[in-house]
This record gives C-alpha cells, sequence and structure tokens, in this order.
C-alpha cells in the first residue's frame, strides 16, 4: 500500500505465478472512519451479514507492522472446500488521511487444501501495509478528457476514480462519507456509444450542462433518487457526454447535479476540435459538404497532408461528385505512386462516372502490386464484363474466387455465372451457382441458374427456382427497406424521439438472411448470425436519419411509423428497433 494511488477504485494483484493460489482485491471505500474503527467495521459487517449466508468471525483490531490502524476479518467456514474462490482473510485500514481501504485475500479452488499453510501467509501480508500519498480532498479542477479538452471542477471531500476505455472514459465521483452510510455517486460517460435508456416512468426536470439546454430524468425508487442525461458535446456532434447521479438523500443529489454542472470545454484547442478530425467526424455523420470545408482548412496550409486529401476524396465520393474525387485520388497517387488501396478506390470512382477503360487500368496497377485482394479481381472481373470481354471477366472472378471466402466467393462465383452464360457455357454457369446456393440461398443465385435451366430445356428446373427466387424477394430488403444505400438518407415527416438518437449496445442474430444483389455485401455486414456490436443513429426529420455501427457500416433510415417506443423502418417485411 506504498505505492501511489492508483485511478482505480479497485486493483486485483496475484499474489504468486503459476497455478494462481493467493489473489488480493484492494477497494476504495469512498469513506472516513472516526476514532472508533473497530465500531465502525462492527456495524458494516452486520449490513453485510443481514439476510445473507456469510458469516464472519469476531474482528480483531491491531496496528499494522507499519503503524496503520487496522481491523483483520476472517470467514467463519473460510477452509471449507469448494469450486468458488474463498475469503482467507480481509483488512479495514484506515489511512493516514481517515480514509479506509479494503483488503481482501482469496484462495482460489486448486490451492483449497492449502489453506492451513497459506493462512498465516495471508495474515502477514495484510499485516504489511503502509500509507500510501495522501488524498488531496479539497477543491480542484479534473481532466475528464484532454483528447476532447473536457473538465469539471471537483468540490472538497468528493473522491473520484477514471476508467479508461479503448474509445471512452468514464470518471466516477464519490461523496466522501461515514463508514457504513449509504453512498452518493456521480458517473460521467465520454465517448461515442453511449448506454442512455431511461425509464418512461421517470419525471423530465429541465437543466444545463456545457451551456446547452437539456432534461434530467428522474426515478425514486427503493428510497434510492436517480437522475441521469445525454448531452452531445457542442463542437463535436458525434461525441457523448452521459452522466448519471445516485443518491439516498435529495440534498447530496443536487450537490452531484453541481458537479455536471460545472462540466465545460476548457480546451477549445484540444485534438477533437482541429479540422482533420473535425471533417472525419462530419464525414461520419453524413455531412460531406462541411467535411470537405474542414479538410480544406488543412490542405490550404498542408497541401500534400495525405489524410486531409483522402477525407476529401470520400467526402467527394458520398456526395457523388466523382470528377473531384477522382482529381483529388489522382492528387494522392502523385505523391505516393502505386499505393493499392488509392488506385482501388480511384477504379470504383471512374466506374461510377462511366469511365471504365481507366477504372480498368487502375485495376491492373494495383493488381500488379497485390494479388491477394479479392475485391480487387471482382472489380476488374466487373469492368471487364462492362466492356463485353466475357472470357477476361471469367478469369477475374475465377481469381477472386480462389482468394476469398465466405459470401464474397458465393458472390464471385455467381458473377462468373453470369458471363458464362453469355459466353454459350450454361453448364458451367449452372455448376458456379449451385455451389453458390449450397452456402448462401440468394434470389440472384436462383435466377442465374434459372436462366440457365431453360437455355438448356430444362424449363421444370427452371420454374422450381424462379418460385424460391420470389419467395426470398417477398422477405427480403429491397430498396423500399432500411435503403442499404451509401447516398442521402431519405428525408421523413416523422421525427424520432430523442431516446432513439445516440448509440445502442446491439445483440445480432438472424437465422438466415436475403438481400438483392447490390445489397449484398452491406447486408451480410448489418445481418450476422452472432455478433454484438454499437450501433449510432443520427440525424433529423429535414436531412434524414442514419445508423452506422462499429463494424463500419453505415447506411440511411427510412422511419414509417412510430407505435409507442418501437420504430418501424420501411421494407417489404417490416423489422424494428425497440
Amino acid at each position: 500500500m506504498g505505492a501511489p494511488a492508483p485511478d482505480e477504485d479497485e486493483t486485483r494483484v496475484v499474489l504468486e505465478a503459476g497455478p494462481e493460489k493467493l489473489v488480493l482485491m484492494a477497494n476504495e471505500f469512498h469513506a472516513t472512519a472516526g476514532e472508533d474503527l473497530f465500531g465502525d467495521v462492527t456495524r458494516v459487517l452486520k449490513q453485510w451479514t443481514t439476510g445473507g449466508n456469510v458469516k464472519f468471525l469476531a474482528p480483531q483490531q491491531s496496528i499494522s507492522t507499519r503503524g496503520l490502524n487496522c481491523v483483520f476479518v476472517q470467514r467463519q467456514d473460510g477452509d471449507k472446500q469448494t469450486d468458488e474462490a474463498r475469503l482467507i482473510e480481509s483488512s479495514f485500514v484506515k489511512n493516514t488521511d481517515g480514509t479506509v481501504q479494503y483488503l481482501a485475500i482469496y484462495l482460489n479452488p486448486a490451492a483449497s487444501q492449502e489453506w492451513t499453510n497459506l493462512a498465516p501467509i495471508a495474515h502477514a501480508i495484510l499485516n504489511s501495509v503502509e500509507a500510501g500519498t495522501k488524498l488531496s480532498l479539497g477543491e480542484r479542477k479534473i481532466e475528464i478528457d484532454p483528447w476532447l479538452g473536457l473538465s469539471t471542477t471537483m468540490p472538497p471531500h468528493m473522491m473520484t476514480a477514471m476508467q479508461n476505455g479503448p474509445d471512452f472514459k468514464v470518471l466516477r465521483c464519490f461523496q466522501l462519507r461515514e463508514l457504513g452510510s449509504p453512498t452518493s455517486s456521480l458517473s460521467i460517460y465520454v465517448g461515442f456509444h453511449p448506454d442512455f435508456h431511461p425509464s418512461a416512468e421517470s419525471q423530465r426536470v429541465p437543466g444545463t450542462v456545457l451551456g446547452q439546454k437539456i432534461e434530467w430524468r428522474h426515478e425514486d425508487r427503493d428510497l434510492v433518487h436517480s437522475m441521469e442525461t445525454l448531452v452531445r458535446l457542442p463542437e463535436r456532434q458525434d461525441a457523448f457526454v452521459h452522466i448519471q447521479a445516485v443518491s439516498s438523500d435529495l440534498a447530496s443529489l443536487k450537490d452531484l447535479e453541481r458537479v455536471a454542472e460545472a462540466l465545460s470545454i476548457s480546451n477549445k484547442a484540444a485534438p477533437a476540435y482541429q479540422p482533420l478530425e473535425k471533417a472525419r467526424a462530419l464525414w461520419m455523420q453524413g455531412k460531406s459538404r462541411e467535411a470537405v470545408a474542414d479538410n480544406d482548412k488543412v490542405l490550404q496550409t498542408d497541401p500534400k497532408n495525405i489524410d486531409a486529401l483522402f477525407g476529401q476524396a470520400e467526402s467527394y465520393c458520398q456526395l457523388k461528385d466523382y470528377r473531384s474525387a477522382i482529381a483529388t485520388y489522382t492528387k494522392i497517387l502523385e505523391l505516393e505512386p502505386d499505393k493499392e488501396s488509392v488506385l482501388k478506390e480511384r477504379a470504383i470512382s471512374y466506374s461510377n462516372f462511366g469511365e471504365y477503360e481507366k477504372a480498368l487500368d487502375d485495376c491492373n496497377r494495383a493488381i500488379a502490386h497485390e494479388m491477394n485482394d479479392s475485391g480487387l479481381f471482382a472489380l476488374r472481373g466487373e469492368m471487364h464484363e462492362k466492356l463485353r470481354i466475357y472470357q477476361a471477366a471469367v478469369a477475374d472472378y475465377a481469381a477472386a474466387i480462389r482468394v476469398s471466402s465466405g459470401s464474397d466467393r458465393d458472390i464471385n462465383l455467381v458473377n462468373r455465372a453470369r458471363c458464362y452464360q453469355v459466353l454459350g457455357e450454361y453448364r458451367q454457369a449452372i455448376a458456379d451457382c449451385t455451389k453458390s446456393l449450397a452456402h448462401w440461398q440468394t434470389a440472384d443465385a436462383y435466377d442465374e441458374r434459372a436462366k440457365n435451366y431453360v437455355l438448356t430445356g430444362r424449363k421444370d428446373l427452371a420454374r422450381l427456382d424462379r418460385f424460391a427466387a420470389q419467395h426470398i424477394r417477398a422477405h427480403t430488403l429491397t430498396d423500399g427497406g432500411p435503403a442499404f444505400k451509401a447516398a442521402s438518407a431519405p428525408k421523413n415527416k416523422i421525427v424520432l424521439p430523442t431516446e432513439f438518437l445516440g448509440s445502442w449496445d446491439v445483440v445480432e442474430s438472424s437465422v438466415v438472411m436475403h438481400a438483392e444483389p447490390k445489397f449484398k455485401e452491406s447486408a451480410e455486414k448489418l445481418f450476422q448470425k452472432k455478433r454484438t456490436s454499437v450501433w449510432t443513429i443520427l440525424g433529423n426529420s429535414k436531412t434524414g436519419y442514419f445508423v452506422s455501427s462499429t463494424q463500419g457500416f453505415k447506411v440511411a433510415l427510412a422511419i414509417d411509423k412510430l407505435d409507442n417506443m418501437a420504430a418501424y423502418v420501411i421494407c417489404e417485411s417490416r423489422w424494428r428497433m425497440q
């Protein structure tokens, strides 16, 4: 305990290498003890054992070998063998600043027969604690997220702990209390995927956070008061602040609200507000014109900035301004010649612009540097097909099939079958469609095989395939559905409630999925058989709504109707988000 205080309020330490025998858990109680530590601990143990099966031996008060006041506690049945980790001994430690920490040493099941030998070692470890860094509990400024420049002012007698995630931060604040009294806590989540689902019964109370008018959602349950709200950062509409406060008394809840009201963007020059970062965020929100403007700011002072140029090209593609996209990709290639990923993107832009020969040239250059990209071979096959060079298209799709798997392979089999049909190789086309359908039953594959069955005189089988294709299309996502298009979102007269906007933890599951050919890739990403991801819904009724996910897709949403707290998206078979 002589080490500096950690950010987290709970620490786990394995005390032996190899098979874990002893594990020490150190917890911050966010509480102070008076002169009678023994009496305070006795009251806490009574709370812990009320209505439970856990029983403790009489606590023993002592002074540790390093001079700290401690109360040691053992379980009554601690030496009982079990399949779960067992508490050997724990200690309530009063630090020199009056705060209390709780240390507990557990015995793992594999070492349960060594209880007699390990119990004295556990006690010796607990008895060796010494004072760590004293806490600073005066009024102070807390920097929550330097990247976003977000901070708050912490009043006296508030303890904090920071949780750092991969793309989020959570500041947890605790009012210092007497040991054994109820906790009052505040959590401030800063990130891109908040979990905000207030109860429909919660009371709406106006407030102000980050200079914005907001609604607190208040709820009282089992003598506990809680409040929460969700706020977008003013200069980064893709970033959220989710605030939750819990207390057993309203006065403490009001104190926690003041901490939330003290939130501010203390550094407006933080990295998140630099033009390049803002441009990327705007592009993710579908605001490509604004993204172009921010990328321009970077390019005015640094015209060779690759990230800004690439972001500019992506924005032009989203705007369907393929001429500008091509010009921008060309600038990148002047700086980084033969960069495969840029050649591929320029080829797609050339194709969208109808310049198939130039797209083919870019594919050839890219493939010369990257021979294992199935997408490149498929793209070149598509260009050969558009140019009616079908033998070359067959060869390209064959190469794509060799280096692809899953749905990509199945799509390329159907693509090759389409070329085989034009070349009069109907049996080869039927074989490719059959291979594809063995893994993924799609209307396109059935239709393609039906055409070739007709050309080989097998009209009975063609009729069955057409029926299968019609059945799939009757239960598939189409242009009228959630619109698997990268273009603009359809405008909706229906306004989604604010509860729908923001980020959702989504458990995705499906038994079978069908989609029209041009939507296959996007649909497969959206509806995998088993996957957990985060969906973020943004937009408004004027510009339209979008949904994007951590898996990398972004599609437009067309809202059909609202029914209580369910929103229906237009498609042939309606699906709903709830």
